[in-house]
């Protein structure tokens, strides 16, 4: 028997052979090196870690909350997530003035015994109904702490704008 091998076909088959190759190099790499994501958890019980900026949102892995910087909050959550949630709620403030060329910034916090999960907010759109007029900025929303939620809304227009603000809420702790 003559196996006769296609043109172009050669090239696959060692294509697909290097992609196997490095797969297996990849993953005996990643259990090599101390990468925090892949190992820490297993050295920390399950449980990861990250820090998170105030002013980008970027997040970034760690080996423990504890190596967060100035202007970083930490997280952490396990490989088993969340199994239910008690108590969830949304709250939201009432309409909040905000008079032209100011910023307004609020802060709602949950009730008594619930921890924040996250949040935002909405500024009135007058420029939906008048294009002239140039959308509010909000230029952060953020958890204050482990039970707030702060927004802040600049107010450039020549016009009195409203905001609102929201939290989701629940009986849930931090991780520790």
């Amino acid at each position: 028997m003559v196996t006769r091998i296609v043109p172009g076909a050669l090239k696959h088959l060692l294509g697909a052979g290097m992609a196997v190759l490095i797969l297996g190099l990849g993953i005996g790499m990643g259990a090599a090196l101390d990468i925090p994501g892949l190992s820490t958890a297993r050295a920390n019980g399950g449980a990861h870690h990250a820090c998170v900026s105030l002013y980008t949102s970027n997040m970034r892995y760690t080996h423990s909350a504890a190596q967060c910087s100035q202007g970083e909050y930490p997280i952490s959550w396990n490989n088993l997530g969340a199994t239910s949630i008690a108590g969830y709620e949304r709250i939201e403030s009432d309409l909040i003035p905000i008079a032209a060329g100011e910023t307004e910034i609020h802060r709602l916090t949950c009730p008594d015994g619930k921890y924040v999960l996250g949040g935002g907010g909405v500024a009135s759109y007058v420029a939906e109904t008048n294009p002239a007029v140039p959308e509010p900025n909000m230029f952060w929303s953020f958890p204050f702490d482990d039970d707030s939620w702060q927004i802040a809304v600049n107010n450039d227009t020549n016009q009195a704008q409203e905001m609102r603000a929201y939290a989701i809420c629940a009986e849930a702790g931090p991780l520790g």
